[in-house]
């Protein structure tokens, strides 16, 4: 069965792209969170190869005019990190890109977007404290609502 849900990944990620339509996007966004929760429960991390190829279209549904897409995509993010391994994270590209983008969306006029991307990076930092802090900092004086980067850096110290 693990094996079967690692090879759901690629299909999934296929659908998570713009020529899809919303439902499927939000399908396949429920059960990429499964399937990263379910990796995360047996304790079984997901390696950088794994993490490199899904990261980015995972991201990238941030940008969903639909903010259930994009609160969908923070309980995704939140599960994709916990069951990455920290050798997939830590230092990376790829990380401090998923951080840029929901610091980015933190700021989102929809408050539910932006506490729900503030979730996602309170675990990011769980992952590379310094990395995490290192962003927040540099993007605070562009927070329009600094409250959620406040409580994020009181999280970091």
């Amino acid at each position: 069965p693990q094996d079967t849900m690692m090879d759901l990944l690629p299909s999934l990620a296929t659908n998570l792209g713009d020529g899809v339509d919303t439902s499927s996007r939000h399908l396949a966004l429920a059960c990429l969170q499964m399937v990263f929760a379910q990796q995360r429960d047996a304790s079984d991390a997901l390696d950088r190869d794994t993490v490199h190829k899904i990261y980015h279209e995972l991201v990238q549904c941030l940008e969903d005019d639909d903010h259930y897409i994009r609160l969908s995509t923070c309980k995704a993010l939140v599960t994709f990190l916990q069951c990455a391994s920290p050798e997939s994270l830590v230092g990376t590209t790829a990380l401090e890109y998923m951080v840029e983008q929901l610091l980015i969306h933190m700021d989102d006029p929809d408050k539910n977007v932006g506490k729900a991307c503030y979730e996602v990076l309170a675990v990011a930092a769980e992952r590379s404290r310094s990395q995490v802090h290192k962003k927040v900092a540099a993007a605070y004086p562009s927070f329009q609502n600094r409250t959620l980067c406040d409580q994020l850096l009181g999280i970091l110290k």
